[in-house]
């Protein structure tokens, strides 16, 4: 049997975990910004105050229909993370 006539069965999550970063643009121009109206102390809050971007990740153990299983880690609020959702716990 094909992995492409696979259908998921169930889903169960594993794990969950949220990456943050700071923007570096976002750093930049207000650094850049707070330079140009306060000098170095300016430029430094400005950088220091860049936007944060938050990246939340799931895991799933996903099971199909031929009673094999797979993990998979998708973005939370993604097209895949929906279809999961809709197999928690069947």
């Amino acid at each position: 049997m094909s992995i492409f006539n696979r259908k998921i069965v169930s889903t169960e999550i594993l794990d969950s975990y949220t990456d943050s970063r700071k923007s570096a643009s976002s750093s930049f121009i207000r650094g850049a910004v707070g330079g140009a109206l306060f000098g170095g102390v300016g430029a430094l809050a400005g950088g220091l105050s860049g936007k944060n971007k938050n990246k939340s990740m799931i895991t799933f153990l996903v099971k199909y229909n031929d009673g094999t299983q797979d993990t998979q880690t998708v973005k939370k609020g993604s097209l895949i993370y929906n279809t999961y959702i809709q197999f928690l716990n069947k």
